[in-house]
C-alpha cells in the first residue's frame, strides 16, 4: 500500500545504517502555515543554541502517510525560555508548567491555517516515586527523553534545528514496530509506573489498528490493578480521549474483554448495546441544545453509562468526577424515555410544562437515541420553538393595570404564555384581549 512506501524505504534505510532525513516528506505533507510556523520555531531554536525535536504523534503519522496534527516539540534545554522568546517575536501567549519544565504557546491571533496551540517540552527525566504517582521531574537529554515515553513507536524524533532538519532518530526500535503493527512498551515497570498508558495503548490500537506485543500485553495484565488506586479525574482524562475517537466501542470492546473497567470500577463494563448507543453519537452535537464545547463527550458518557443500573451510574460518575451534568442527565433519563412518548400527542403548552425543568444532555440524550421519529421532533420544537416563547407583556404591564404583585402575575403570565404556545394568542392585540378576561375574572 502506498501509506506504507515511505515507511518501508525509511525501515530499509535505518537498517542499513544510513542517516534518514524526512525533510521534504515533511514540507510536503504539512500546509504551508504550518511549515513557516515549524521553520520559524526551529530558527529560533537555533539562535538560542537549543536542539529541538519534534517527536511522537507526528512523526509517527508522517511516517504512516496519515494527516499530521501533533506538535509535541523538545528542547534540550529550557522550553519555556524557548516559548518566552516565541512570543516576543511571532505573538501569542504562553502558559507555562514549571514543575515539569513544559509549556503550551497558544497561536490565537497567528496568521494562517495553524495549529491552536503547541506543546513545548524540555527533555526530562522521569521517577516515580510509588506505583501511579505523577513523576519526579529533571532536566536530560533527548535520549533520555525518549526513554520515559509510553510505547516504542512514540519514541520516534525528528531533529528540527539548523542543518540538522528532518533528521531521523529511532533509538528504541519505533520503525521495526510501525513496520509491523503492532505497539510495544519500554520495560516491565511502564503501566505500573503510570497505569494511565493501559487506556493509551488500548486508544491506539483502535485507531492504527495495531496489536499489542504479547510481552507488553503480559505487562498490561500484571498491571490492572493500579487503574483502581489512581484518580477517577486522571483515568477520565484517558477514557474522555478514547470518546473522542472516531470509532470509540473498539478501544472500550477491548477494555472490557481484557479485565480494565472493571478495573477501574466494579460496575462499570461495555457491551453491545453500549456500543450500539454510542454509534449514534453525532460527529456535532444539534446547536439548539446549547451544550456548549464538551457536548458531545458529555453525551457519549451519558449515551454509556445510561445503560447501567442507576445507582452503579451515579457511583461510577462520580468516581470519574464527571461534571454534574452528566449525572443529572443519568438520573432524568429513565422517567424522560417512559413520558416523552405520551407527549407525542400533547398541546405545546403541555409539553413546555413537563420539560421546561427536564436536562438539557438527557433530552438531547433522546433525541439522538429514540427511533420514535414522533418524539424526536417534539424534541426539536421543543428546543427549537417551544421553549422560546414568552408573552410580550411582563410584570411591568400588570402592575399598570393596578394588579398587585404576588402569584396572580405568576397564574396570569403562564396563561398568556400557553395561549401563545397553543396558537389561541396571534398578535399582541389579542394578548391584551385575553389580559382583560383574565384580569376581569380574577376581579
Amino acid at each position: 500500500m502506498a501509506s506504507h512506501q515511505l515507511l518501508e524505504r525509511v525501515l530499509a534505510a535505518h537498517r542499513a545504517g544510513q542517516r534518514v532525513h524526512l525533510a521534504a516528506e515533511l514540507e510536503a505533507a504539512l500546509p504551508a502555515a504550518q511549515l513557516r510556523l515549524l521553520q520559524a520555531v526551529a530558527a529560533e531554536a537555533e539562535a538560542a543554541e537549543l536542539p529541538l525535536y519534534m517527536v511522537g504523534g507526528g512523526v509517527r503519522d508522517l511516517l504512516l502517510s496519515r494527516p499530521v496534527k501533533d506538535f509535541d516539540l523538545v528542547v534540550e534545554g529550557d522550553a519555556i525560555a524557548l516559548g518566552q522568546r516565541l512570543v516576543r517575536k511571532l505573538g501569542g501567549r504562553l502558559t507555562s508548567h514549571r514543575r515539569f519544565g513544559t509549556a503550551i504557546w497558544h497561536l490565537e491571533g497567528l496568521e494562517g491555517d495553524v495549529p491552536a496551540a503547541i506543546d513545548l517540552i524540555s527533555a526530562r527525566r522521569e521517577r516515580y516515586a510509588h506505583p501511579g504517582a505523577l513523576p519526579e521531574v529533571s532536566f536530560g537529554d533527548i535520549q533520555q527523553d525518549l526513554l520515559r515515553r509510553d510505547f516504542s513507536i512514540n519514541t520516534l524524533a525528528l531533529r528540527l534545528d539548523g542543518g540538522h532538519f528532518g533528521r531521523l532518530l529511532d533509538p528504541l526500535g519505533g520503525l521495526a514496530d510501525l513496520a509491523a503493527g503492532q505497539l510495544r512498551g519500554l520495560h516491565d515497570r511502564s503501566f505500573i509506573d503510570d497505569p494511565t498508558r493501559i487506556l493509551r495503548i488500548l486508544r491506539f490500537a483502535a485507531r492504527l489498528e495495531f496489536t499489542i506485543e504479547a510481552r507488553t500485553a503480559t505487562w498490561l495484565g500484571v498491571a490492572l490493578p493500579g487503574l483502581g488506586e489512581i484518580s477517577g479525574e486522571r483515568v477520565r482524562n484517558e477514557l474522555t480521549a478514547i470518546l473522542a475517537e472516531a470509532a470509540p466501542s473498539r478501544a472500550l470492546a477491548q477494555a472490557e474483554a481484557l479485565g480494565v473497567l472493571a478495573a477501574i470500577h466494579p460496575a462499570l463494563h461495555f457491551d453491545d448495546a453500549m456500543a450500539a448507543s454510542l454509534a449514534r453519537l453525532p460527529d456535532e452535537v444539534d446547536p439548539l441544545w446549547a451544550l456548549g464545547e464538551t457536548a458531545r463527550i458529555d453525551l457519549a458518557y451519558l449515551l454509556w453509562l445510561r445503560h447501567l443500573p442507576a445507582e452503579a451510574g451515579l457511583a461510577v460518575a462520580a468516581h470519574l468526577r464527571l461534571p454534574q451534568r452528566v449525572s443529572e442527565a443519568l438520573v432524568a433519563w429513565s422517567g424522560l424515555a417512559e413520558r416523552l412518548p405520551q407527549l407525542s400527542a400533547a398541546a405545546p403548552s403541555e409539553v413546555v410544562l413537563a420539560l421546561e425543568s427536564a436536562p438539557d444532555l438527557a433530552m438531547a440524550g433522546l433525541a439522538v437515541e429514540s427511533d420514535d421519529e414522533n418524539v424526536r421532533e417534539l424534541l426539536a420544537n421543543y428546543a427549537g420553538q417551544w421553549r422560546h416563547v414568552r408573552p410580550t407583556l411582563n410584570g411591568h404591564d400588570l402592575s399598570r393595570r393596578g394588579l398587585e404583585p404576588g402569584p396572580r402575575y405568576g397564574r396570569i403570565l403562564a396563561t398568556l404564555r400557553a395561549a401563545w404556545l397553543d396558537g389561541q394568542v396571534t398578535s399582541p392585540d389579542e394578548e391584551r384581549a385575553l389580559l382583560d378576561q383574565l384580569v376581569a375574572v380574577d376581579d
